[in-house]
C-alpha cells in the first residue's frame, strides 16, 4: 500500500483478494529462492490522511523475519524516504520504490521537490546504495506539470 490507497472509496481489500493477486500488506511470500515483501505506507495505519512533511512511520515489526529468510529478498516500498530510517539496517537485497515523482521538476539531473522529502530530495530516480531502486513513475496525479522529468517504467530482470 502507498499513500493513495488510503483515499480509495470502497473495499479495496476485497477487490484485491477477489482478483487473485496476493496483497503484501506488511508481509512477504516465497517463490523458490526469491522472497518478496511489501512494506505498506504509514498512512494506511492512520485514521485520517493529513498533510505532513514526511509520512508516518510504517509497521516494521515483520522486517526481522523477512530479512532473516534465505534467498534473494526483494522489498516493495512505496516511500523511498523510508530507506534510511527503516530499511537500510536490514539484510534486504533490493528495495523498489516510487512516490517521489522523479522530483517533479528536474534541473541538471536532480529533482527539486518530492512528496515526503521536500526540497532537493535525496531519492528521486535511479539506484542508490546498490540496494534502492526508485522509479520516476508514469503518472502525474497533481496539477503541477513535470519539467525535464520524463515518465519511466523500469523493467527489472532478476537472474
Amino acid at each position: 500500500y502507498g499513500n493513495h490507497e488510503k483515499k480509495f472509496k470502497g473495499d479495496i481489500y476485497s477487490l484485491i483478494k477477489h482478483s487473485g493477486a496476493k496483497l503484501l500488506d506488511n508481509e512477504y511470500v516465497r517463490l523458490d529462492e526469491l522472497v518478496i515483501g511489501g512494506l505498506s505506507s504509514g498512512y494506511i495505519q492512520r485514521s485520517k490522511q493529513s498533510r505532513i512533511k514526511s509520512p508516518p512511520p510504517p509497521n516494521t515489526k515483520w522486517l526481522n523475519n523477512f530479512s532473516s529468510e534465505n534467498g534473494y529478498k526483494l522489498l516493495l516500498c512505496h516511500h523511498p524516504e523510508y530507506f534510511d530510517r527503516y530499511i537500510m539496517e536490514y539484510d534486504i537485497d533490493l528495495t523498489l520504490s516510487g512516490h517521489a515523482h522523479g522530483g517533479q521538476w528536474r534541473i541538471f539531473g536532480r529533482g527539486l521537490f518530492a512528496p515526503g522529502q521536500g526540497l532537493l530530495p535525496k531519492y528521486t530516480s535511479g539506484m542508490y546504495d546498490g540496494r534502492l531502486l526508485v522509479s520516476r513513475g508514469v503518472g502525474n496525479p497533481r496539477p503541477i506539470p513535470r519539467i525535464n522529468n520524463q515518465p519511466e517504467v523500469i523493467v527489472l530482470n532478476i537472474k
